[in-house]
C-alpha cells in the first residue's frame, strides 16, 4: 500500500476526465461520483441477468483509516473529495480497457432525454437544447467521445468534442466507420477534428499492416450481438431508468495483439468442450486478450425505480438505431473492402 498512489487515467474519451487508476494495476479505475449512481451499481446487484452489461463494482474507497488517507492524499485530483466525502463517492469499478494493447474507443450517449428530475430548470433547458441541436432527439444517441489507433501510422487520434456535436443524421454513419476502420479514407476525411498522439514503439517486429477485414467483420457483429440482448435487457427491465447513460466500444487496434488474439480465439474453439471447472489454464491475474468488449457506463442520473410498465421508446428507438447503422457498417465493409 505504501508504494500505491492514485494516477491519473488517460484513456477517457468523454465526461468530466477524473477518471484516475492505482499505479499498481490497470484492472480497477476510481470514479469519483455521486450517491445516486453508488446507489444504481448497488441495486444493480438485484438484477443478475444485467450485470454482464455493466462494469463489475468492487465497492468504494474511503478515507476511513489514516492508510485510506495516505493513499487519497497522494492524490492531487481527488484532494477536493477527501473534504466531501458526504457528497461524493470514489467509486471502484472494473476497467473494462484492461487486456487491451491499443484500445480504440467510442463513448455514445444514449436516448434523447440528458436531465433527471432533480435538474435545476436552467439546466432542464440547457440539456433539452443540447439534445435538439444534436443527433440525440433525432435518433436517440449522439457520439460522446472516440479515440482510434492507426496501425499503419502508428498513432493515436482522439477526436475532439465538437466532433460528436457536429454530426447529423446524414453522418453519423461516417462518423462510425470512421472509428471502425481508423486506417480508411471515412478516418482521413475528418483527419481536421483529431488530435494525434505518436506512438513511440520502436521495435521492427511490430506488424505495421492494418486490421484484417475477417477480424473487423467479427467484432462489429459481436457489437451488434450485444446490443440486441442489452435492448432486450432493458425492455424487460421498464423499471431501470436510463438518463444520460452511455454505450462504451472498444477493439483492440494493435495489428500484433489483434492477430496473438485471434489465434488464441481459435485454438480455443478447438479445445474439448467438457473440460472440468477446475482445470483451468489461466490465473484470475492472467486474463486472456480480447478483441473486443461494450458495456453500458455513466449512470450519475439513473435509477431501477421507475414507477412504469413500458421502457422509454426514445431510448429504445436508439439502440434500433443503433443497430441499423452497424449494419450498414458491415454492408460498406463488403462493398468497399474496408
Amino acid at each position: 500500500m505504501d508504494d500505491c498512489k492514485l494516477v491519473h487515467f488517460d484513456q477517457q474519451v468523454a465526461g468530466h476526465d477524473k477518471l484516475m487508476l492505482l499505479s499498481t494495476n490497470d484492472l480497477i479505475v476510481v470514479k469519483p461520483c455521486k450517491k445516486r449512481e453508488l446507489d444504481f451499481y448497488q441495486d444493480a446487484i438485484n438484477f443478475p441477468d444485467f450485470q454482464d452489461f455493466i462494469p463489475e463494482c468492487y465497492g468504494t474507497v474511503r478515507a476511513a483509516t489514516e492508510k485510506d488517507l495516505k493513499l487519497l492524499d497522494k492524490s492531487d485530483i481527488l484532494t477536493i473529495f477527501i473534504f466531501n466525502l458526504k457528497i461524493l463517492q470514489n467509486l471502484c469499478l472494473e476497467n473494462v480497457l484492461h487486456g487491451f494493447t491499443k484500445p480504440c474507443i467510442l463513448d455514445l450517449k444514449m436516448g434523447s432525454l440528458l436531465h433527471d428530475q432533480d435538474a435545476t430548470d436552467e439546466k432542464k433547458k440547457r440539456m433539452i437544447m443540447h439534445s435538439l441541436n444534436t443527433t440525440s432527439s433525432k435518433i436517440g444517441l449522439r457520439l460522446s467521445g472516440l479515440k482510434v489507433y492507426d496501425t499503419v501510422k502508428r498513432r493515436y487520434a482522439r477526436f475532439e468534442k465538437k466532433y460528436g456535436q457536429s454530426r447529423t443524421v446524414d453522418n453519423v454513419l461516417e462518423a462510425l466507420l470512421a472509428y471502425l476502420f481508423p486506417v480508411s479514407k471515412y478516418a482521413n476525411d475528418v483527419e481536421n477534428y483529431a488530435k494525434h498522439i505518436e506512438d513511440t514503439i520502436t521495435e521492427q517486429d511490430i506488424i505495421k499492416e492494418k486490421i484484417p477485414t475477417k477480424y473487423s467483420k467479427w467484432v462489429i457483429e459481436c457489437f451488434i450481438d450485444t446490443i440486441k440482448e442489452i435492448r432486450e435487457s432493458i425492455i424487460e427491465h421498464p423499471n431501470l431508468r436510463l438518463i444520460g447513460s452511455s454505450l462504451l466500444f472498444i477493439y483492440e487496434g494493435d495489428r500484433a495483439a489483434a492477430d496473438k488474439t485471434w489465434k488464441s480465439m481459435l485454438e480455443e474453439d478447438d479445445l474439448p468442450q467438457n473440460k472440468d471447472e477446475d482445470d483451468s489454464r489461466l490465473e484470475d491475474d492472467e486474463l486472456p486478450p480480447k478483441m473486443c468488449d461494450l458495456r453500458l457506463i455513466d449512470f450519475a442520473h439513473s435509477d431501477w425505480h421507475a414507477e412504469r410498465d413500458e421502457q422509454d421508446p426514445d431510448l429504445i428507438n436508439g439502440f434500433d438505431n443503433l443497430i441499423a447503422l452497424l449494419e450498414s457498417c458491415l454492408q460498406r465493409q463488403s462493398q468497399e473492402k474496408l
